[in-house]
Formats: C-alpha cells, sequence, structure tokens
C-alpha cells in the first residue's frame, strides 16, 4: 500500500497562489523573511491577519492556510471574530455581499477549488 506524503502548508499555499492566478483573483500573502534572530513579516498593525487576501468581482475572501491538525493561534482568532462581527454589521445594514472567510487544510483542495472557481 503506497501512502501519499503528507502535503505542507507552503505546498498548499503554491498550489493555492496558482489556483488564485488561473481563475482571475487579485490576491496577497505576507511571507515571513529570515532575519539574525528569527522569522519576521514585515508589517505593522495587529498580529494574526489571515494567510490570503483575494479579491474578484464582488468576493472578498480571506483564506488562512492550516495543516490537517492545525489551529488558529488567538490572534488569528481575534481577527476571525473581528470578521464575524464585521460581517453581522454588514447584514445589518442590507450589504449583500459578507467577506468570506475559511481555515482550508490540504485535504480541503477539492472545496477551495470549487470556492473558487
Amino acid at each position: 500500500m503506497i501512502t501519499e506524503a503528507p502535503i505542507s502548508e507552503a505546498d498548499l499555499g503554491t498550489w493555492l497562489e496558482d489556483l488564485l492566478d488561473t481563475y482571475g483573483w487579485l490576491w496577497c500573502h505576507f511571507r515571513p523573511a529570515r532575519t539574525k534572530e528569527s522569522w519576521r513579516t514585515a508589517i505593522t498593525g495587529h498580529k494574526g491577519w489571515l494567510d490570503y487576501t483575494c479579491i474578484r468581482g464582488a468576493r472578498f475572501v480571506v483564506i488562512e492556510l492550516k495543516s490537517e491538525k492545525g489551529k488558529l493561534s488567538p490572534d488569528q482568532k481575534d481577527w476571525h471574530d473581528a470578521i464575524d462581527l464585521l460581517n453581522r454589521l454588514r447584514i445589518q445594514k442590507g450589504y449583500k455581499n459578507p467577506i468570506e472567510k475559511y481555515i482550508v487544510r490540504p485535504s480541503d483542495r477539492d472545496f477551495i477549488e470549487q470556492l473558487l472557481v
């Protein structure tokens, strides 16, 4: 029996980026860089923003990549909760398109592709 090697979060990100380009999404992802002391991401503000910010037409999608067992950090949970609150307020004001947010894992690739078509 041959078992597939697990897909890393980095490989999932590369696959997602290709998919976003294929389907015409405008997207960004902030990659950490190695410094003498540690890994750093060169942005300012609150920590925990989700991995990918994507826009196409009227859709605004944020995506957090996780390994099969990965969990949101407390900072990521804060952003997740803030987006939920924002969506509730937008619905109350009659906006039709919520900000979509997803936590996706390597096993979600079929779902991800359907989401982005």
